[in-house]
């Protein structure tokens, strides 16, 4: 009876069924790398999104108050800056960047936290983007 329950053809779960399985248990994980996904995607993404070129200048746009003021420009959400770009569309491009400088530190600060050895030694790139070079 015992051979049958063990042949019965469900998969027994493994060790990374189980850890998979809690994570997404936890809705703060879950929530999280939501938004982690959503931002990223939307910095992978910002070509289609952007509505205008973010290093494109026209001086006669600049200064152009964001969409919930009364002198707004239907074009432009939030706006234009001294040089007439778009900051909506320079919002959008910045985020790459972001997640460039992301994923260059965090896994040096993950492996320095594991191994417990010098950031100077281990990556000094990431000391260069955090400003310590």
């Amino acid at each position: 009876m015992a051979e049958a329950a063990a042949t019965s053809g469900t998969p027994s779960p493994g060790p990374g069924n189980d850890a998979i399985g809690r994570l997404l248990a936890n809705r703060r994980i879950v929530l999280g790398g939501g938004a982690l996904l959503f931002f990223a995607l939307a910095a992978l993404l910002a070509p289609f999104f952007a509505p205008h070129d973010p290093v494109e200048q026209d001086l006669m746009l600049q200064y152009i108050p964001p969409f919930w003021d009364e002198n707004a420009e239907p074009g432009y959400l939030f706006g234009t800056d001294n040089l007439g770009r778009d900051i909506l569309s320079e919002a959008h491009y910045l985020q790459q960047t972001d997640w460039t400088v992301f994923f260059w530190i965090c896994p040096a600060r993950i492996t320095d936290n594991v191994s417990g050895s010098s950031m100077r030694t281990e990556a000094p790139i990431s000391d260069v983007f955090a400003g310590r070079a």
